[in-house]
């Protein structure tokens, strides 16, 4: 039987949620090539950036540090976030994905005089938790180097 005028209809009406859980508009400026590639993964550009981003693995710098020695003369250092290294004088980090940086010393800031500053700021106790746990494996990174190679005074620091 049908309605009467003005009684409301009982249950869910219109449109179902895009994503099945609450989702909001954003405005987003893309440089064409990431749209163009987004657009690849899903004609609907809030589809591939979701699908984007749930298949993305997240995996941060284990223990927030990783020393490498590349060559005799090359080391390589990842870190994660770690908050006074973003305004360390001499030292640059690139971000290379989330919550992991390339270490970036300057030409004129040497890995020896890195380590010392790294070891006074821990003996400062500047830095307390996961922080000063960082700083103790970057500095532990840094003397293993040096003993492992002692070339690397004075080398090409990434």
């Amino acid at each position: 039987m049908p309605k009467a005028t003005g009684e409301k209809k009982k249950g869910k009406t219109g449109r179902p949620k895009k994503f099945g859980r609450p989702s909001k508009s954003y405005y987003l400026v893309l440089p064409e090539d990431v749209v163009t590639r987004l657009r690849e993964i899903d004609p609907d550009m809030a589809t591939a950036i979701v699908k984007l981003v749930e298949g993305t693995q997240f995996t941060p710098v284990p223990d927030g540090v990783e020393v490498h020695l590349l060559a005799p003369e090359t080391a390589l250092v990842w870190v994660g976030e770690i908050a006074p290294l973003l305004s360390w004088p001499g030292v640059f980090l690139h971000k290379v994905e989330v919550g992991r940086f390339l270490l970036v010393l300057d030409r004129h800031y040497d890995l020896a005089r890195f380590e010392l500053d790294v070891r006074d700021w821990i003996e400062a106790g500047k830095s307390t938790g996961e922080e000063a746990g960082a700083f103790e494996k970057l500095a532990e990174g840094l003397r293993q180097m040096r003993l492992q190679n002692q070339s690397l005074r004075g080398a090409t620091f990434l």
